[in-house]
């Protein structure tokens, strides 16, 4: 993505944004991935220079944020859904009840002898 613009909504999303433009290898200055400058209204990347992070906040930010030509992007939160094996558990009869053995051998391991 080139240049873009980001309205930010509290200090936690502040914080929020700039974990994932760090992931995506922004900094700011084009050094320090250190989370800063939280209470700042506006987030730009790429303004100035290639993989950079500035900012805007104050009185007339917001005429400012507007008048910057380029796209404004949000931050969504999205939840990944993947599939795994499970794996095979065997089964053991014990007075003719079936048990995991896996979990037999652990409940023995607490039951001591008479």
């Amino acid at each position: 993505m080139n240049s873009f613009k980001i309205r930010v909504n509290s200090p936690e999303h502040s914080e929020k944004i700039q974990k994932k433009l760090f992931e995506l290898g922004y900094s700011w200055c084009s050094i320090s991935k250190k989370i800063q400058f939280t209470d700042a209204d506006f987030l730009y990347v790429n303004r100035f220079n290639a993989n950079e992070i500035t900012y805007s906040h104050g009185y007339g930010n917001e005429d400012y944020f507007n008048s910057q030509k380029m796209p404004e992007v949000e931050l969504i939160e999205t939840i990944t859904y993947e599939f795994r094996e499970i794996p095979k558990r065997n089964v053991v009869n014990v007075g003719g009840i079936s048990y995991y053995e896996d979990d037999l051998a652990e409940a023995l391991k607490n039951i001591k002898p008479i």
